[in-house]
């Protein structure tokens, strides 16, 4: 029987699609081109009306052409596609191939030149995008890529008012370090511009030559240019500003950083406390009223920032301890959870009352928080509240921090909090809530450290319920952050880290899941690399076999855990291990 011609049809079409593949690979593997092969690209790209074949003929060009005269008739061709080209991505790739024949290129920078001038190439407004591919940065890539004779074109750029001068800048001190003085002073130079856009790119142009590390630019010259571009009125230099000073981290600054804690600027106050988080605690407590005042802001999460800051501070920050209080009343619940952390840490008992009233009026999610902050204050006030919760509530994380937080203000209070943490670590409750419950049950009674251990055995073999159908979904940037509280595994050698040398028994597991680390996300494996870390001269026998693993990988993670563990069976090994791997 005679097949359906729609079906002989098809396989024409495969035949065709097949033998195109062939002669296009067949291309790719030829090892120069003829006179012949160049003309009919420069055809291509002069008068080919798909842009698609345009471009594949400019990059062609660029790619095989070796031989000086076959480079010389292509110039042109090229010259023209980036001044004429009416799609700009072969215009890109002109610029592009341009850039890549380096200095013999030099006869098209006056086309390059004046691609950058034209309207549609030429200075952006603020509002449109800077992206990396585009005609500019490629043509003063370009331009750098040629070298010395390209010099005065950048130079030209510098001065000028495009959108890329900064890059043209960068350009310079790659092909001439000597001019990086020259370099500088025109951009300090632009910090005087009307345009306040401009400003704002001479910070961010100042930053990248720095970044260089060309030649080193002495600290005090960059503080008073940028302390001076902090008192622009663009909020685009004050960015620029505030950001280069974070990087600088000089206590000198912190007056600039709590000035910036006002600014109207979102952005710009966020970068202030990140800046003041770098500072030791001592050197930065200047800022705490600043900081005070920064926990009323209108945004929940510089509020939240605020507290955390000056939680880190800890007894530095006392002074704040009533404004941290009120702000256990806050409408968001991670800012509540911020300022009961931030008043933990600080430890001032005159928060008591605050607390309480948060534990027993404040939002549900914030409460375990609150008991942990009640628990490390220890004032007797907060035990009626806690007894309260302990009798009344079901929650099992409630009734965990409630009975670790009883007994660390009134150790005769341990019977109770260990018969209610051995209740909440019972095989018929759920495993993260089991392993909460044995962590805080070491806290109260170490004795009971054998029911502490086969909750965590278990937690450690215990798998999150999502893993097999879920987790490759996600991006693997994501999974790690889904993960952070909902897996036993990482719960259990957390609690495993916490607990230190006693939980020993749990070494050969540990090493067993650290040696499969390519099959774990990351925060599991270091979770289980601090809990080995923290049990320490236990785990040493146990690593030193994995040395020998036949994953490079693997053995480069236990050297550096064991040099971390520091003992001297430890350190003999990772020397012997380091022997091997250079003989």
């Amino acid at each position: 029987m005679d097949k359906p011609n729609d079906c002989r049809f098809s396989h024409v079409y495969v035949i065709i699609f097949l033998i195109s593949c062939l002669i296009l690979s067949g291309c790719e593997r030829r090892p120069d081109w003829s006179d012949k092969d160049v003309d009919f690209l420069i055809t291509q790209l002069q008068s080919n009306r798909f842009y698609a074949k345009r471009r594949w003929a400019a990059y062609w060009l660029g790619k095989k052409i070796k031989k000086i005269e076959a480079r010389d008739k292509a110039i042109p061709a090229l010259t023209e596609a980036l001044l004429n080209d009416k799609n700009r991505e072969v215009r890109v790739t002109a610029a592009h191939v341009l850039g890549n024949m380096k200095p013999p290129a030099v006869s098209a920078i006056p086309a390059m030149m004046e691609a950058l001038q034209r309207e549609d190439t030429g200075r952006v407004t603020m509002t449109q995008s800077l992206d990396v591919g585009d005609l500019h940065r490629e043509v003063v890539s370009a331009l750098g890529d040629m070298g010395t004779g390209a010099i005065p074109a950048l130079i030209q750029v510098l001065h000028s008012d495009l959108k890329i001068w900064p890059d043209a800048g960068v350009e310079i001190c790659r092909i001439d370090a000597s001019m990086h003085d020259t370099v500088i002073e025109a951009i300090v130079g632009k910090l005087n511009h009307e345009d306040g856009y401009i400003r704002s790119r001479a910070i961010y142009a100042l930053k990248r030559i720095d970044e260089l590390g060309l030649k080193e630019i002495d600290d005090s010259f960059l503080i008073s240019v940028f302390t001076k571009a902090f008192n622009d009125p663009h909020v685009r230099v004050r960015r620029g500003a505030i950001y280069a000073l974070k990087k600088i981290n000089d206590e000198s600054l912190i007056p600039i950083f709590i000035k910036a804690l006002s600014d109207q600027d979102h952005t710009i106050r966020s970068n202030a406390i990140d800046a003041l988080e770098e500072m030791e605690p001592a050197v930065a407590k200047a800022a705490v009223p600043a900081l005070t005042n920064t926990l009323k802001d209108t945004s929940a999460y510089i509020r939240e920032r605020a507290a955390v800051l000056l939680g880190q501070m800890g007894r530095e920050a006392a002074s704040a301890v009533p404004a941290l209080g009120a702000l256990l009343a806050d409408s968001e619940l991670a800012v509540v959870k911020s300022a009961a952390d931030a008043l933990r840490k600080i430890g001032d008992a005159s928060a008591t009352p605050a607390l309480i009233q948060a534990w027993e009026n404040g939002p549900r999610g914030a409460l375990p928080a609150v008991a942990r902050a009640l628990g490390e204050i220890a004032n007797p006030s907060a035990v009626p509240s806690l007894l309260k919760t302990l009798r009344e509530s079901e929650h099992p994380d409630l009734r965990i921090a409630t009975a670790l937080a009883l007994y660390q203000i009134d150790p005769s209070k341990q019977a109770v909090a260990t018969f209610t943490l051995i209740e909440a670590s019972a095989p018929d409750k759920r495993i993260l809530d089991r392993i909460a419950a044995a962590l805080a049950l070491y806290q109260v009674d170490a004795s009971k450290l054998d029911v502490v251990m086969d909750v965590l055995r278990t937690g450690l073999s215990t798998k999150p319920k999502y893993s097999s159908w879920l987790m490759p979904l996600l991006l693997p940037r994501s999974q790690d952050n889904f993960i952070v509280d909902g897996d036993p595994r990482r719960q259990a050698a957390l609690a495993i880290a916490a607990i230190g040398a006693p939980a020993k028994e749990m070494v050969p597991v540990l090493v067993e899941m650290y040696r499969n680390h390519h099959r774990q996300y990351a925060v599991l494996n270091r979770a289980v690399e601090e809990a080995l870390a923290n049990i320490g001269a236990p785990s040493v026998s146990a690593l030193i076999p994995v040395l020998e693993d036949e994953n490079y990988m693997t053995r480069d993670k236990v050297s550096n855990l064991l040099k971390r563990i520091g003992t001297s069976e430890a350190l003999r090994a990772v020397e012997a291990y380091k022997q091997r791997e250079n003989n």
